[in-house]
């Protein structure tokens, strides 16, 4: 196959998938909402319905973000503002939402060096963030543990993400940061996704001279690792 008719095959195949996977939320906001127009709807029910509606909503937002994102970087439109940050406090901001969001898992943030300051556009790095975050609570279910640690290690910042969750096979560790690719196998068919996340995560850290890498074991649970400059590029 030619590279434009495997271009063309992987488009179709990423817009087949996302209309799947944008689909699903929407169904269930909707029906959910009929539900809402019950009357005399008792209100703890009323307020789980509202609940669920809201998850759902965000998780369309997130699949629509990362989509725009994608492409922003494909056609190199999206900014990027290196300037030095202290990176405990966007780390801390970052494992508390989520810890807000998903009560159900125990989220740790170990500071082993504090105050570093790296060089980084936070707005950019944010996503990168959320989107290790979103994957380690997607992959290690109900009860899940999820630990974020940060160091310092030869002139540059460390931060991992690691999880207990169903972890990654083998195979599939050299793939997980291609673009549109999604680990299909009997232990994570039900999790959805565009395949997008981790692709856009690893661009991200390459736009800021860093990078990315991942250990996993099946059943033992997974833990991402990344790093950035402590100081601008010359």
């Amino acid at each position: 196959m030619s590279e434009t008719g495997r271009l063309e095959c992987e488009k179709q195949a990423f817009l087949s998938s996302a209309a799947h996977e944008l689909k699903n939320p929407l169904t269930c906001i909707i029906g959910f909402l009929e539900m809402l127009q019950e009357p005399n709807m008792p209100s703890v029910r009323r307020q789980r319905c509202l609940s669920i509606c809201y998850a759902e909503s965000q998780r369309m937002l997130r699949m629509l973000e990362a989509i725009v994102l994608a492409d922003k970087l494909d056609s190199a439109s999206v900014p990027v503002s290196l300037v030095p940050h202290v990176l405990d406090n966007l780390l801390r901001t970052a494992v508390e939402k989520y810890a807000e969001l998903y009560s159900n898992r125990s989220f740790s943030l170990i500071l082993k060096d504090k105050n570093v300051t790296a060089v980084y556009d936070e707005i950019l790095l944010s996503q990168a963030i959320d989107n290790l975050l979103s994957n380690a609570v997607k992959y290690s279910g109900d009860d899940g543990v999820i630990t974020v640690t940060q160091e310092t290690k030869d002139q540059k910042a460390l931060v991992s993400v690691a999880d207990n969750g169903i972890g990654i096979a083998d195979a599939h560790i050299p793939l997980i940061f291609d673009k549109y690719y999604r680990v299909g196998d009997t232990h994570s068919d039900h999790i959805s996704g565009l395949g997008l996340g981790l692709a856009n995560t690893r661009r991200i850290l390459e736009e800021h001279g860093g990078s990315i890498w991942v250990e996993s074991k099946v059943g033992k649970g997974t833990v991402f690792f990344f790093s950035l400059p402590l100081q601008a590029q010359l």
